[in-house]
């Protein structure tokens, strides 16, 4: 029996275990695309966490705002900077108190990301159709609250 759901987790959860998070690598439940990250640049951040929501488009603006470079990014990018946020522990850049609207596609559907809220609309079975899904994500990180 420990074979099968060993195998049984390679497959259908992406080789991972993201406990509490729903579900592994490559699905669209938090288990899937929440990724930690480490920051450490002595002088300039200090021993902290930051719970900031920073999307893989916001990684070059917020690498230029870092570095004093904010005039030279591009216009028309997706993402926008967050070294102000991540600093400070909060949501304060250009876009008020909500991070940007997110699309994430994976491993059986989509799902769509408006702070607070995640609409998951999963890939259709075999028979029948998928049947969208609704999280408060900030007071249900685990999707268990449809």
């Amino acid at each position: 029996m420990e074979a099968l759901e060993f195998l049984r987790t390679n497959v259908q959860d992406g080789a991972s275990d993201n406990a509490p998070l729903r579900e592994g690598k490559g699905s669209v439940y938090d288990g899937g695309i929440r990724v930690p990250s480490a920051l450490w640049w002595p002088g300039h951040t200090r021993p902290g966490t930051s719970s900031v929501f920073v999307t893989a488009q916001d990684v070059l603006p917020t690498l230029l705002q870092a570095v004093g470079m904010s005039e030279t990014i591009p216009s028309g990018l997706d993402g926008v900077g967050r070294w102000r946020e991540i600093l400070e522990g909060e949501n304060t850049a250009g876009q008020g108190a909500r991070p940007p609207d997110f699309r994430v596609q994976g491993l059986g559907g989509v799902a769509l990301i408006r702070s607070p809220w995640k609409l998951v609309v999963p890939s259709p079975p075999p028979f029948g159709d998928p049947k969208p899904e609704l999280y408060e994500i900030y007071q249900d990180p685990e999707e268990k609250r449809d």
